[in-house]
């Protein structure tokens, strides 16, 4: 049990937290660090929520925002990266905690886009303003379209090991991309939601047609060594698309790997010609995210948390992609 109390103007979190001699809180793990609660107050911020729970977003009246993330030494500013060495994004309770370069930064961040008010003239007639639009914060994937493939379906199950369908694994980690991907702001448009079969010219037909700007294919994988284990992501090397779709690819298993500690197989061309990165005209990847044939793999992918942390390194990947893409398009 937590108890809060006032203590000489300062909030202390019974075992928990404390206050230091400079003012700043500091939690279990948090010494040096300022939580976000009070780093926004001081930068004249509004905290709001995202798909994520352990993500914020912070805004203040002229649409400048962050995306600030658990766990990540790094931010993102009005979309952008900003990548720190001074610690880590920590989780007390119900409290986010910023390291106090992180906080520096952001102010720095703030000054360079806040411009100075500018002196009024004293009106004659007093003039009322016009009302205040409100300001909808500019999420990371805003105006990115994917096509997320959940593969096989309906009438073909993919592979089947242990009472386990690959096409019952596959749905349920792209409905969570689903969900996450549009938290983040992107347009998703899914090739099933149910157990149903599109036919894979009929997937990539719907890419093109959508004029998507990534197709994500999220597959399970078997092998006849039941020791094998791991994730990798399948790309086509063809040309401008083939460059961006392996750097997708290796952005997505080091994603999924970091969340999960799987073994990392890493991006690899495709040789077999896949159909839906051979028929699709954007970046494309198709992602294995475990061996259905190796026992202890193939337990975990049937769990909801694990399901959720493979999703979470799958989005991690499109983040870290799309950020990069746009600081190579601006050179």
């Amino acid at each position: 049990m937590r108890m809060i109390h006032a203590i000489g103007g300062c909030l202390a979190i019974v075992l928990v937290s404390a206050c230091t001699s400079n003012g700043e809180t500091t939690a279990t793990g948090t010494r040096g660090m300022r939580p976000l609660s009070e780093v926004a107050a001081s930068l004249s911020l509004d905290i709001r929520p995202t798909g994520f729970p352990e993500d914020r977003i912070l805004s203040d009246k002229d649409g400048h925002t962050f995306y600030v993330m658990a766990d990540r030494d790094y931010y993102r500013f009005r979309g952008d990266q900003r990548s720190l060495r001074g610690g880590v994004v920590r989780v007390a309770g119900a409290e986010l905690f910023l390291p106090t370069a992180m906080v520096a930064a952001m102010r720095r961040d703030l000054a360079s886009v806040r411009k100075p008010p500018e002196p009024k003239p004293r009106p004659s007639v007093v003039v009322k303003p016009p009302p205040e639009i409100p300001l909808t914060p500019v999420l990371p994937l805003t105006h990115v379209t994917v096509v997320l493939d959940a593969g096989h379906g309906g009438k073909d199950p993919g592979a089947v090991h242990g009472g386990v369908r690959e096409k019952d694994v596959n749905l349920a980690v792209t409905r969570r991309v689903t969900h996450m991907l549009r938290a983040a702001g992107a347009t998703v448009i899914p090739t099933r939601t149910q157990d149903s079969y599109p036919s894979l010219d009929a997937r990539a037909e719907l890419a093109n047609a959508r004029r998507a700007d990534l197709f994500l294919s999220i597959h399970a994988n078997a092998a006849s060594r039941r020791s094998a284990q791991g994730v990798l992501a399948l790309f086509r090397a063809d040309g401008a698309r083939g460059r961006r779709s392996g750097t997708l690819a290796r952005a997505i298993v080091e994603g999924i790997v970091s969340r999960t500690q799987a073994q990392n197989r890493r991006a690899q061309v495709d040789q077999r010609g896949l159909r839906v990165l051979r028929k699709t005209r954007m970046p494309a990847v198709l992602i294995e995210i475990g061996f259905l044939t190796n026992a202890s793999e193939r337990r975990r992918l049937t769990q909801s948390a694990y399901q959720d942390r493979i999703a979470r390194g799958i989005v991690d990947g499109v983040l870290n992609w799309a950020a990069a893409h746009r600081a190579t398009a601006r050179r």
